[in-house]
């Protein structure tokens, strides 16, 4: 690089910092990209530019980078380009590239557990459809890690069976399972339901490891499915050993709410919030908790403050729209239309079910109904949408094609109660009087909460 280049390089550095530190994205990316331009065989350059390509989300440019940075360097730099590599690949939606070169990283630098933190914060970023793509085309992989890997991906999308299984079958005894492997081993056993197994791998965790304090949770998990109190015991012995472990305070303070012991179970989730206040789902659990205690107002707060945290916390809107219900459901109203406006939840299930059942209260048929209709595409499978589907048409008189509706309601829950005594209705304003009796009959066998 000649004197003049280097100047030059040095000086757009030096006005890219600046540019950066007064928030100038756009005119600090310039100078960057001039200084690259200087010396293109500069590494560190050619990473910080591919680096806020990507930030930015321009992924064609950021791919266009690294794949111009030399390879013949320290395998640090070549991990950080394999991995920015993936990352744009994965957002362009070059599924198959980003395969190969997950292969690539798993088969030649065998990564450890920061590495692999690493990649799954990138996977964090795309859709479900494109991490489901991904696993399809890893599937294939004989490979010890990539078997690994393939676990982890099954566990993040809650296929447990299947990360187990690709577990198992890495080595053959779950005693030669290293730690990381067998915490997710136990925790695909804990949410299978096989909690005997569960245990055990956990009680094998703590043996070990007295502060582990995470398999210590999850034994205290593996035990509230038959006994809460017993959980509750060894939750707070953790606390007794670190008061500090916030999964604990929050946990502990769910299992209390459960049992109805309201007042301790706010003591533990604002003692959570001390530590994490950025933890949507704990101001939701909080919220609840309120609520039986009779503070409408510091629920409804909770809740609000919930959903401003986590804009994916719907259950925190819908709750709210709940409290309102009582009182001015109008409002309960307003509520969902405001949380059905924000992109990607216009077409929400639980949103629109709500709807449709606030607008049913208030006799809008027409308004509920379009609400249903609106989530039926989404709702093939959900029996429960399907009868309220049933019972709008009846109601607006349109009782051929709600015998059609409470058919496909049946056919997904013939035994639910709501369900028989709905079909028996429309039955009975068809005319067909018998059906409609031994619906009823059948419906006087079935336990209410069948």
């Amino acid at each position: 690089m000649s004197f003049f280049s280097g100047v030059g390089k040095a000086h757009s550095l030096w006005l890219w910092k600046r540019k950066s530190k007064r928030g100038d994205l756009a005119v600090a990316l310039r100078h960057l990209n001039n200084a690259h331009k200087f010396d293109s065989t500069d590494v560190k350059v050619g990473l910080l530019l591919a680096e806020t390509y990507l930030n930015l989300t321009e992924y064609s440019e950021a791919l266009r980078v690294y794949n111009s940075i030399p390879q013949n360097v320290e395998n640090d730099v070549i991990v950080e380009c394999l991995l920015g590599r993936f990352h744009a690949c994965l957002c362009l939606g070059e599924i198959v590239i980003a395969a190969d070169l997950m292969q690539s990283f798993l088969s030649e630098f065998w990564p450890n557990e920061l590495d692999i933190s690493e990649v799954f914060k990138i996977i964090d970023k795309i859709s479900n459809e494109a991490v489901e793509r991904l696993i399809s085309v890893l599937e294939d992989s004989l490979s010890l890690s990539g078997a690994e890997f393939l676990s982890r991906l099954y566990f993040k999308q809650s296929r447990f069976a299947q990360s187990r299984d690709r577990l198992l079958g890495i080595q053959k005894t779950p005693l030669e399972l290293s730690v990381e492997q067998k915490h997710i081993l136990a925790a695909c056993h804990l949410n299978i339901g096989d909690i005997d197994q569960g245990k055990i791998l956990y009680r094998q965790l703590v043996d070990a490891n007295p502060e582990d304090y995470q398999a210590l949770l999850g034994l205290a998990s593996c035990e509230s499915i038959t006994d809460k109190v017993a959980a509750i015991r060894t939750c707070k012995y953790l606390l007794y050993k670190n008061k500090l472990f916030f999964p604990a305070l929050y946990q502990l303070g769910v299992w209390l709410l459960d049992l109805g012991k309201f007042e301790e179970a706010q003591e533990y989730l604002e003692r959570a919030i001390e530590l994490n206040s950025n933890k949507g789902s704990v101001y939701f659990t909080l919220a609840e908790v309120l609520e039986k205690r009779g503070f409408f107002d510091e629920a409804v707060h909770a809740l609000e403050h919930a959903f401003s945290i986590d804009k994916g916390l719907i259950g925190a809107r819908i709750k709210l729209a709940q409290l309102y219900s009582e009182t001015d459901i109008k409002r309960s109203i307003s509520i969902i239309d405001a949380t059905l406006a924000i992109e990607g939840n216009e077409n929400n299930v639980s949103l629109l079910q709500e709807k449709a059942r606030y607008l049913h209260e208030i006799h809008d048929l027409d308004g509920a109904l379009d609400a249903i209709t609106l989530a039926l595409p989404q709702a093939q499978n959900i029996a429960a949408i399907h009868s309220t589907n049933a019972v709008l048409l009846r109601e607006k008189g349109r009782v051929e094609d709600s015998y059609a509706a409470i058919q496909k309601a049946e056919s997904l829950a013939p035994q639910k109660l709501y369900i028989i005594v709905n079909k028996g209705a429309i039955l009975s304003d068809l005319g067909r009087t018998q059906e409609a009796l031994d619906m009823f009959n059948k419906a006087l066998d079935i336990k209410p909460d069948d």
